[in-house]
Order: C-alpha cells, then structure tokens, then sequence
C-alpha cells in the first residue's frame, strides 16, 4: 500500500463524497490502483459506484468481525462506470450497507476499539493498492468510526465549502489530529489540505473574510490550502443516478441562426466545469506527491 487517506470534517454537504470519488477516479484513469472505503452511513458512494450498498458483506463485517476475510468485502467497479474512457489503473471497493449505523454501539465494546480499521486494512497485500481513500461521515470528531479513520490512516483531506460552518469543522479536526499523533494513535498522521469546494465565483467578495480566516489559520499551522478550487456540483447527480464518473464527456446540442434564416444544429461533447476542477485538482495532489 502506497498512501491511505481519508475525508474527514464534521459539518455535512461539503463534497466530502464527491471529492474522494473524484480523487480515485482520477487515480484510476491515469493508471494507479486505487481501494475505496465508503464509511459514511448514508452509502452515497456505495450506491454511486453501482449500488454495492446492497452487497451481504461490507465494511460493518470488516471492523466488527476480527476473523472474517476482507477481502470477502472488497468488489470491482465495472468499468462500465468509465463509460468508455481509457482506464490505465482500476477501482475496487469496500462498500457500506445499511448495518453501518451500528458501528458505533458495536466497536464500544470491542477491545482495540481504535485500531480496528488499521488492524483490518494490514491483513491487504501491499501490492494491491496504490492508493486507499476512505469517506466518512459527518459525525462527531471524537466518535469511534472517525478515530479509526484518523488512526488507519497517514493523510486527512479537508474539502471545506466557504462557509463558517466549514472554518469552524477545521478548528475541530486540527486538534483531533494532534492528540492523536501526541498519544501515540498514529504518530505519523498528517493533514494532506483543504479543498475549496461549491465556490460561487471566484474567490468572490463576499467570501473575503472567510477566506482570511481560513488562510490564517492555515498558515499559522501549517496546513496546506490547494490552489485548485472546485465550483459547484452541478452535473453530479446526474453522473450518480447513471453510475458513471464524472469525467465522462456530456454532449451537448446548441443551435446557430444565419443571416439568410438557416438553421445550423450542431453536436459536441465535452467535460463539465466541475469535472475539469477536478481533473485539476488531481494533478495538483499528483505534483505534491512527487515532491
């Protein structure tokens, strides 16, 4: 295993899921080998990649059940989900099903309540995967589910929406983290950024401030903020209703009036806004990988 790295932030409707699909369907397309983990109980990416949410097995057997085979858990994303566009690498995935909203109550009384999914993801060949990305849910920083996310992994991602909700989720993971290096957990977990996500405009003027404090507090804690920005999510539920990535090509249909009275209709594909935010925001986590 090369990296693992998860979507952590307690305010919801951030992109959380949106953002770790994106980064793996990225991945994939330009040939790593990429496992995702859905841990967010209302299954969006289970059910986006294909409706694996309906799958027996899923990540509640993975973290309650020492003994079973993860890989009993693990299934393919058809490629049809590329919908025609060259795949150089592939997705698997550890789907999420109804029994996830138990996780809490059950991992209680388990021993080694914290290193549950660390324990789990170590049974992995560590040739399988280039990459793990896990999505969890907004729950509380200090639930059982988010510290075994933090502690199984080496790197949060923070897709954050201009918002003070958002700012304030990052005050909340930033000392989650540190206690969590400080005891030991998993002395090595980082911050891998904040995204920017569902930005109206530019750094628009009425996000000023809260990009200030953002900025701030980045700065002063050495928290890296991507250069790349995602604008609004239009066009991804479409692409979750027909379980096909976001980098497929839409088409398009417009229509010219010439001077004579012709009517001109022409047809052309091409990416959406947010898929080409996306496609550079995956190069920007690629070129930081590199160095």
């Amino acid at each position: 295993m090369k990296k693992i790295i998860s979507a952590v932030l307690r305010k919801g409707g951030t992109g959380k899921t949106t953002t770790i699909m994106a980064l793996a369907d990225g991945l994939a397309i330009r040939g790593q080998k990429v496992l995702c983990i859905d841990l967010d109980s209302q299954m969006n990416m289970s059910m986006a990649y294909g409706n694996f949410h309906l799958k027996q097995n899923s990540i509640f057997n993975v973290l309650v059940d020492k003994n079973f085979n993860i890989y009993d858990a693990i299934y393919p994303v058809p490629q049809e989900y590329f919908s025609g566009l060259e795949v150089k690498g592939k997705i698997d995935i550890l789907p999420a099903n109804s029994f996830v909203d138990l996780l809490q109550k059950e991992l209680e009384q388990k021993m080694r309540k914290e290193e549950r999914l660390l324990l789990a993801l170590s049974k992995l060949d560590g040739n399988d995967y280039d990459y793990i990305l896990i999505d969890s849910g907004p729950l509380p920083i200090t639930d059982i589910v988010i510290t075994n996310v933090m502690v199984a992994s080496d790197e949060i991602l923070l897709p954050a929406r201009l918002e003070e909700f958002s700012y304030k989720g990052l005050e909340l993971v930033w000392p989650r983290v540190q206690m969590i290096v400080e005891e030991e957990l998993n002395p090595e977990l980082k911050l891998n950024g904040v995204l920017y996500t569902q930005v109206v405009g530019r750094r628009k003027i009425s996000n000023c401030e809260i990009i200030k404090n953002f900025e701030t507090y980045a700065k002063e804690k050495g928290i890296y903020i991507y250069n790349s920005q995602i604008r609004s999510l239009e066009g991804i539920v479409s692409s979750q209703i027909s379980h096909q990535t976001i980098y497929t090509p839409r088409k398009y249909n417009r229509t010219a009036t010439l001077k004579d009275g012709t009517i001109i209709k022409k047809a052309f594909t091409s990416q959406t806004e947010i898929a080409k935010d996306y496609d550079a925001f995956v190069n920007e986590f690629l070129e930081r990988e590199d160095k």
